[in-house]
């Protein structure tokens, strides 16, 4: 092993600068070894460091004679044992560095010696070391715009040292280590990452005295990153997580910080880790830890550990413990604990207050939980816990959440500001008395959780939900003491022909049959009525508004024969929530400004009639629904559909109205669109053409809105669509022609072929304005779309999974992205003026698509000077895009055009210099040119381009 010394600017010294010293053995000695002695002159004043090599060294910038200029050159003609030598002189590199032998690769300067990965495909990492016993030293690897898991540095060879590293302000992952074991990452500085440090299924790793700064995460380990030591790492002002293990057992995290972040330390699934010296500092959730399973919380966590400079307690199989406000607690854990009191205590700023872990006879007493970012409290199998009189504020969750948990005892506490107060999940046999509840989405919650007691519960703004797989599961003792908005709640089990009184502020009725709830007034909780298991009950003539959750919900199963008729239902989140109900009726009800009108899921042969849904984001849903029908509804001014129908088939309707809105309808086969949708139902007042197995029709122009499956050869022409949800539909139709067509102000897509196997489409002359998507085309084959005026929209035209997709003569302007391409192989994009569109012009993803011959809204092409369009390319794409236009295609008319003829020929294809793509207009008989293709003298004459040169085009 030799060692030779280069200084901190890498330079060696001269052969003159020795001689003129006397040293002629030195002269002899540099001229024995001028392969390891860089090719630079020496300030004798400078600092200096070492390299260490057992092969040779190969130099890479600067000016020496036999330097590399790239990285992955050097390293291309290194063997195992060498050294590649960085200077920063040449820096940045823009390269793509792969390591494929057991070579070190040295850098200058960590902060001046940068690998930069702003120009690469976003599907590449910038360094990926793919062979065991690598070492990396002193470099900034920086600008990675991976679009996904991609890294600066990506680690897949066992025992590589990364040391002494900046690694920042890249898209995804800083460094990300999978499938590796026995690496070390030391001194390393990561901020402005997405990930500053992940591990996946690594193991036996450790990282040092790295430093990850304002990332999004800091550093994170899953998917059995197993046995890993993280010591004296520097977590600071993270935005989300600090230090995050997830299904990983068996870590060390000793002498780490976490501060001034989101989460501290968290660690979900993470069995037998081992917690020493570390400190967590003010951040929103310092610690939390959790499972569905005991064991995984069996983890190693002593007082040396600190939040906020108060010691951590995790106790393990202890019993007989007492804590009070003379006990100053960062965080307190029970695991498998008997006969623990904790009275008088503050808990605040962690996942959960307090974790209660398969542990029995706990006293929980006066004590305040506030600001915790999940639970108050976790019980998981729990038992005999008895809390009282304690308050709990502003957790994210909820208050109090119950898992496994039974025979417990929850009294007179309050709780405020969460998603639910209390939280039982398969929990049972617990008494829940006297608690305060307000401002939650739902006060409290049973999920799968029966025969527990509520008594003298008062809940404001907010209320019960139950949920459950079985009837037994709503079975819980639920009297009139308990209130929502100081009104009772009648919580009913196995009645029959009861009426509900007028005083009601939350109803529940199960297996009820023949109930009647009439004229209640029920607002502002989190469910109104609920049923579940109930049949041929009557609710009419109710008020229910501004419910969090539903103001109708029938729920479970086998809610049969109910009818739903005569309610005013305004400003819920759902209006009417139906699961797996059927052979209900729903007549006449008024739906004003629900989040959804109604939502069916698996439900059959219901009736739904003589509605009125106004505003709000949704009218009618319908998944896995089938058999049912819809009658005289009136749905008005819907932000995002009127009716929707997901693999739901065999639906009648007719006589339905819908105002600026209008029919969705999406299936994973062409009988999942079988609907008898008739021309009765119209949209904006016009009718709706809902066709089925129709051949060579053409279809009429006074359409409000058009679904054409399964057909064939049928022309769409000459409509007017304005202000639905989707303007045009075709599911399963091919060789169908869809032409000349005003599509504005639809809600989702103007012409919607997003089902497969719409083959064969030519789509033509449209204007397409103002909708979120214009032409939304997936899993089609040979389609043609020419001659549209696309501006503005959200998405100008989308493809997904497609193949041999022509898209040309079109203006596509002020859209948001104009063309975006995922998956859509052999399309062809030319001759079309993309203009304006404020993200990108075209986006391609998983696919190369040729895009020559366009306008891109500048002389010089795309992306010049901020002028022209952007391009972008995600993962594994590819655009070619030169030549390119130096002018706008010209239209005469909305159909026709003018062809941009060559000016100067062009001599390389690819190249994107303007000299090259040099095209003028063909003068007009009117002399008059429209750069967009919008406003062009309809007395031209269409020039039809030579055949040579379109098959130029596609030969290119």
């Amino acid at each position: 092993m030799e060692t030779y010394k280069i200084n901190d600017k890498g330079k060696a010294v001269q052969r003159y600068h020795l001689i003129t010293q006397g040293l002629a053995i030195g002269s002899i000695l540099f001229l024995l070894i001028p392969s390891i002695v860089p090719s630079y002159g020496l300030n004798a004043g400078e600092k200096t460091s070492q390299i260490t090599s057992e092969g040779k060294i190969l130099y890479v910038g600067g000016i020496g004679e036999g330097n590399y200029s790239k990285i992955q050159d050097a390293i291309a003609d290194s063997t195992d044992g060498d050294t590649v030598y960085v200077y920063d002189d040449s820096a940045p590199y823009f390269e793509h560095v792969v390591i494929d032998k057991s070579i070190t690769l040295f850098g200058e300067n960590k902060t001046t010696t940068v690998i930069n990965g702003s120009l690469l495909d976003t599907s590449v990492d910038t360094l990926c070391v793919i062979r065991d016993d690598v070492t990396i030293r002193g470099f900034r690897i920086t600008n990675n715009q991976g679009y996904y898991y991609q890294a600066a540095v990506k680690i897949k060879g066992n025992d590589t040292l990364l040391s002494n590293c900046i690694i920042d302000e890249n898209e995804w992952i800083g460094v990300y280590l999978i499938d590796v074991s026995f690496c070390r990452l030391e001194e390393c500085e990561l901020f402005d990452n997405l990930v500053a440090i992940h591990l996946v299924n690594s193991r036996n790793n450790i990282l040092r005295n790295c430093v990850c700064h304002d990332n999004a995460d800091a550093i994170t380990l899953y998917q059995s990153s197993d046995d890993n030591q993280l010591i004296d790492c520097i977590c600071s002002r993270n935005h989300f997580d600090g230090i995050l293990i997830q299904q990983s057992s068996g870590n060390h995290l000793m002498g780490c910080v976490c501060q001034n972040g989101y989460d501290g330390i968290s660690l979900p699934y993470a069995p037998d880790t081992t917690m020493r010296n570390n400190s967590l500092l003010n951040n929103y959730a310092n610690f939390g830890i959790g499972s569905s399973s005991v064991s995984d919380f069996y983890c190693d966590i002593d007082t040396s550990n600190t939040i906020n400079g108060k010691p951590m307690y995790y106790l393990i199989e202890q019993n007989n413990r007492m804590f009070d406000e003379t006990t100053e607690l960062g965080f307190l854990g029970l695991v498998n604990c008997q006969n623990i009191s904790v009275k008088h205590c503050n808990f605040s700023h962690n996942f959960e207050g307090i974790l209660l872990a398969g542990t029995t006879d706990a006293v929980i007493e006066n004590c305040s939980f506030r600001h915790n970012d999940g639970h108050g409290m976790y019980l998981i199998s729990c038992q005999n816990i008895t809390i009282k009189t304690c308050v709990f504020q502003d957790s994210f969750w909820d208050g109090i959440f119950l898992f496994d948990s039974s025979n417990n005892s929850i009294q007179n506490c309050s709780y405020y500001g969460s998603v639910a107060g209390l939280n039982l999940d398969m929990s049972t046999h617990n008494t829940l008395q006297g608690l305060t509840i307000d401002h939650c989405s739902v006060g409290i919650s049973l999920d799968s959780s029966e025969d527990n007691v509520l008594k003298d519960n008062e809940m404001f703004l907010c209320g019960l939900q139950v949920s459950g797989n079985t009837p037994a599961e709503y079975r819980n003792d639920v009297d009139s003491s308990n209130t929502v908005n100081g009104k009772p709640v009648y919580y009913y089990l196995n009645e029959t022909n009861k009426t509900i009184p007028l005083d009601a502020g939350q109803v529940i009725l199960t297996r009820c049959t023949g109930c009647t709830v009439s004229e209640c007034h029920l607002s502002d909780a989190s469910i109104g009525i609920e049923l579940a298991y109930s049949t041929m009950n009557i609710i009419q003539d109710n008020v229910l508004t501004n419910n969090s959750i539903v103001a109708i919900d029938l729920d479970g199963s086998d809610n049969e024969n109910n009818i739903i008729r005569d309610n005013l239902i305004q400003g819920n989140n759902y209006g009417i929530d139906v699961d797996s109900s059927n052979m209900n009726i729903f007549q006449d009800n008024v739906m004003i400004q629900n989040g959804m009108g109604f939502s069916f899921d698996a439900c059959w042969k219901n009736t739904i009639i003589g509605n009125i849904i106004q505003d709000g984001s949704c009218g009618i849903y319908l998944v896995s629904s089938s058999d049912n029908t819809l009658t005289g509804n009136s749905i008005r001014n819907t932000s995002v559909f009127g009716l929707y129908f997901l693999s739901s088939c065999r639906n009648v309707l007719d006589f339905n109205a819908m105002i600026n809105c209008s029919i969705m309808v999406y299936g994973y086969d062409a009988d999942e669109f079988r609907n008898d949708v008739d021309s009765t139902n119209t949209v904006n007042g016009k009718p709706v053409y809902y066709l089925f197995g129709q051949h060579r029709i053409t279809v009429p122009q006074d359409a409000g809105e058009v679904i054409l499956i399964d057909s064939e050869h049928c022309t769409i022409k000459g409509l007017d669509l304005n202000k639905g949800t989707i303007g045009i539909i075709l599911a399963y139709s091919s060789n169908n022609i869809i032409q000349g067509n005003i599509i504005k102000n639809q809600s989702m897509t103007a012409i919607d072929l997003g089902s497969a196997h719409n083959d064969y489409t030519t789509i033509s002359g449209n204007i397409i304005q103002e909708n979120s998507y214009g032409i939304d085309l997936e899993y089609s084959k040979n389609n043609i779309i020419r001659k549209n005026r696309i501006v503005p929209n959200g998405y100008g035209i989308f493809l997904g999974n497609t193949l041999n997709t022509i898209i040309w003569r079109n203006t596509l302007t002020k859209n948001t992205y104009g063309v975006i391409a995922t998956k859509a192989n052999v399309s062809k994009i030319f001759l079309n003026n993309f203009c304006q569109n404020y993200a990108y012009g075209l986006s391609v993803e998983a696919c190369a698509v040729t895009a020559r011959w366009n306008w891109w809204g500048a002389i010089t092409g795309p992306d010049a000077d901020g002028n022209g369009d952007h391009l972008h390319v995600a993962e594994n794409g590819q655009i070619t895009y030169a030549p390119w236009l130096r002018l706008p295609v010209l239209f005469t008319g909305m159909l026709r055009f003018l062809f941009m003829t060559e000016h100067q020929n062009p001599t390389n294809a690819t190249s994107r210099s303007p000299s090259q793509a040099n095209f003028v207009p063909q003068k007009t008989n009117s002399n008059h040119f429209d750069w967009f293709g919008l406003e062009i003298m309809h007395d031209e004459k269409e020039y039809v381009p030579p055949k040579t040169a379109i098959n130029q085009y596609f030969d290119s």
